[in-house]
């Protein structure tokens, strides 16, 4: 996270799940079958977890980028203002059941 930004991005994240049509629509047409967020809070930052997993991770994002759906806008929106992209790192998938 972009320093001083965690709680911006929370309150608005947390908001999400009351919004399960948008979000359903919106993970359908992206092709997402399970999404998770993690807030990790840290001496060094704090820090999301994202566990995404979809049928395709690049037409995922394409879908998301291109989508004129609010949710989508807003979720765009959000990760650019707040999120310290420079950080971003994939985590080793040991297994998925």
């Amino acid at each position: 996270m972009k320093r001083g930004m965690t709680d911006q991005f929370v309150e608005w994240a947390r908001q999400v799940p009351r919004r399960m049509d948008e979000v359903k629509a919106s993970m359908k047409e992206q092709g997402v079958l399970e999404q998770r967020l993690f807030l990790e809070r840290s001496p060094e930052g704090d820090f999301i977890i994202l566990y995404w997993k979809v049928e395709d991770p690049a037409k995922a994002t394409a879908t998301l980028q291109n989508s004129k759906r609010q949710i989508d806008l807003e979720m765009v929106e959000m990760i650019e203002a707040t999120w310290d992209r420079s950080q971003v790192s994939r985590l080793e998938i040991i297994f998925d059941l």
